[in-house]
């Protein structure tokens, strides 16, 4: 690598790591190279002898990193650990790493295939709910990729139009997985906008806002409301229009509408938790004199 007799020449696979450890099949020492089964890289010497718990610990940091490619670790290990970081090149994990051995450091860089997410692992029956739910949500006729948790209450990271997108999102947090779905149209064009209410006395419903030119949601730079109050002046909150596609008033619209949506997807208890949060908001609020 920087000098003789320190060039690392094998690629690894991150999750083979910990278990060849484990279970004996990695070997270590002065004299015998870092053997691995054929199957899983070809067998190679790695001249400069690495520690078998720095190895480990490698092994652990690019776990992450489920792009399908091929990531460069730069790590030292005397006078102590250091995980310098992970790299998409193996000239910036070796630059890293040189900068760290003109102190007097043994370092070493370490190049790492990482694997795609396994999309066809079993997922729960509350995932499934969860990614329907997203697909749902973007109605763009193409494929999108959305970046989920499979541990409940599977929060989603993002839904990209760009697989590579989708697979660096993931390789950032542990836990998340790529899921593709062809998500289908409405009418055969993209999202229209246009505004509806829900009387709360009446239970009726109207749709004041149906714009003449229409709309996409596509074009809507954001969303605001404004609140007009009687002795507090005015509340506005604007949110990002690809974000918003509705908006409740107080425990009458969340009790009718969010609340019997969300118990679908996630279940009574945890959204019981989400209406306690917000009855514990409710009851912080101050009662005017006049009542």
């Amino acid at each position: 690598m920087f000098e003789p007799g320190k060039q690392l020449t094998r690629i690894v696979r991150a999750s083979t790591i910990l278990l060849l450890l484990a279970t004996g099949l990695c070997r270590i020492s002065p004299t015998d190279p870092w053997l691995l089964p054929e199957e899983a890289v070809a067998q190679q010497t790695i001249r400069d002898t690495i520690p078998a718990n720095v190895l480990s610990r490698v092994g652990a940091a690019v776990e992450r990193y489920r792009t399908g490619r091929v990531v460069f670790v730069a790590v030292c290990w005397r006078p102590a650990y250091s995980l310098l970081g992970v790299f998409e090149t193996a000239a910036a994990a070796d630059a890293a790493a040189a900068e760290q051995e003109s102190l007097g450091r043994t370092c070493a860089t370490l190049p790492v295939q990482t694997e795609l997410p396994d999309t066809t692992a079993p997922m729960s029956a509350s995932l499934a709910r969860v990614l329907g739910e997203a697909a749902d949500g973007s109605r763009t006729g193409d494929t999108v990729f959305i970046v989920a948790s499979r541990r409940f209450p599977h929060p989603i990271l993002g839904v990209f139009t760009d697989r590579e997108d989708a697979l660096e999102a993931a390789a950032d947090s542990l836990d998340y997985d790529v899921f593709p779905f062809l998500t289908p149209q409405d009418f055969d064009r993209p999202m229209v906008f246009f505004g509806c209410v829900h009387i709360q006395e009446t239970s009726k419903w109207m749709c004041p806002d149906m714009p003449d030119p229409g709309l996409f949601f596509s074009q809507i730079d954001s969303i605001s409301y404004t609140a007009y109050t009687q002795t507090q002046g005015a509340r506005r909150m604007s949110f990002p229009g690809s974000d918003v596609d509705a908006i409740f008033f107080g425990f009458k619209a969340l009790d009718k509408f969010m609340i019997p949506y969300y118990t679908d997807i996630y279940g009574i208890d945890f959204v019981k938790q989400m209406r306690d949060s917000l009855a514990a908001y409710a009851g912080t609020v101050r009662i005017p004199p006049d009542g």
